[in-house]
């Protein structure tokens, strides 16, 4: 499934997806060009990525707002 399709049929104001910031691939994908979708610098470890995902979106979320974690890397 594609960002676009999850954003497209679920409740989301948007993403945030932490990146290698050695990725090659992101800028030819579709999400890159989807407004919804933001990116950050990712971690050495999948902690790391959510904290810096966590950290991007201060100002951004409110209090009571809802931040889901997904592992994109696995099935």
């Amino acid at each position: 499934i594609t960002l676009s399709r999850l954003l497209d049929n679920a409740p989301f104001k948007g993403c945030m997806v932490p990146l290698n910031p050695k990725d090659h691939w992101w800028p030819e994908s579709e999400s890159a060009r989807d407004d919804r979708v933001q990116t950050c610098t990712g971690g050495k470890e999948r902690a790391d990525s959510v904290l810096s995902a966590l950290v991007a979106l201060e100002g951004q979320a409110a209090d009571n707002d809802w931040v889901l974690v997904h592992d994109a890397a696995r099935p």
